[in-house]
C-alpha cells in the first residue's frame, strides 16, 4: 500500500492541472458519465468509453485484458458489491492523458477508485486503466 501512495504522489507531481492539449473535455465533464455509469453498476455503457484492452484492478487481482473480460471481472464485483455511488474527488491532465481519484460506495463500503483514460486520433477519450481497492483510512 505504501508502494501505491509513493506512486500515486509521485504521478499527481507529474501532472498538470491544465487541459489536454488534444482536447477542450476537461475532465470534469469528461468524468461525470463514466462515474454515472460505474458508480451505477451500468458496465453496458460503461463498456463504451473503454479501450480495447483494460488494465483492471479490482482488490488483489490485476488483469490487462479484453473490454469484454473486463466488463465480466465488474459484473462480478457488483454483483456481490451493490452500487451506490462514485464521487470523483481529484482530476489532473496531460495532453492525451487524463486521471481521476474517486470513493466507490458499493454494498455498504467505500472503495478507492482509480482512472486513467487515453485520447487517441482513432478513438477519441477511452478508458485504459480501472483500480478498484477497499478504502482504508490514512488519517
Amino acid at each position: 500500500m505504501k508502494r501505491f501512495l509513493s506512486l500515486l504522489a509521485a504521478m499527481l507531481l507529474l501532472l498538470p492541472a491544465g487541459l489536454s492539449a488534444q482536447s477542450s473535455v476537461d475532465g470534469n465533464a469528461l468524468f461525470k458519465p463514466i462515474a454515472r455509469y460505474l458508480g451505477s453498476g451500468d458496465t453496458g455503457r460503461l463498456s463504451m468509453w473503454m479501450a480495447p484492452y483494460v488494465d483492471i484492478s479490482v482488490g488483489s487481482s490485476l488483469n490487462i485484458t479484453s473490454r469484454a473480460h473486463a466488463v465480466r471481472i465488474l459484473d462480478d464485483f457488483f454483483a456481490s458489491h451493490t452500487p451506490a455511488g462514485l464521487q470523483i474527488t481529484h482530476t489532473a491532465s496531460q495532453p492525451n492523458l487524463k486521471y481521476a481519484v474517486g470513493t466507490l460506495s458499493a454494498g455498504g463500503e467505500k472503495f478507492s477508485v482509480t482512472l486513467f483514460v487515453v485520447y487517441t486520433e482513432k478513438d477519441g477519450f477511452k478508458i485504459q486503466q480501472i483500480k478498484i481497492d477497499r478504502s482504508t483510512s490514512i488519517f
